[in-house]
């Protein structure tokens, strides 16, 4: 009656809220999914699809609306733990990803919640040289 009272219809309110429940995480990266499969190259597009299937997995159930930076951020800390920081940070990159289309496809998100997030520290380049018997296995004879 409160609702009414300031001039806002209960009615519609729960319609909003059902509709945004439904709209899980792994809802709307199935909805990402099929829309990317069209546009990516096929190495591409399993990539992010087991970014999103597999290490998004446990906020799967949670509505986009209701996913925050908190939530992000610990699960990037747990993939880099488990999988290496290059992985959480390409995870990280495909749910920002998937939350832009999302965005542009009409989705009434606040934001992108994967902004603000810290990415992942990146390991330092590598530095070897090769051995004597490295380089002459892979010198060309150009005599012939």
């Amino acid at each position: 009656m409160g609702l009414v009272a300031n001039g806002k219809d209960s009615a519609d309110e729960k319609a909003k809220t059902r509709l945004q429940a439904a709209d899980t995480l792994r809802a709307i990266a199935d909805q990402y999914l099929r829309n990317a499969k069209q546009r990516l190259k096929p190495r591409t597009y399993s990539e992010i699809e087991r970014y999103l299937l597999v290490s998004w997995k446990p906020l799967h159930p949670v509505s986009v609306f209701l996913v925050s930076r908190r939530h992000i951020s610990a699960r990037i800390a747990q993939i880099a733990s488990a999988h290496g920081a290059v992985s959480a940070d390409r995870a990280r990159t495909a749910l920002s990803s998937m939350f832009n289309w999302a965005i542009r496809e009409g989705l009434d998100i606040a934001g992108n919640p994967v902004l603000g997030t810290n990415r992942p520290v990146q390991p330092g380049s590598r530095e070897r040289v090769l051995t004597k018997t490295e380089l002459s296995a892979v010198h060309v004879d150009n005599s012939a």
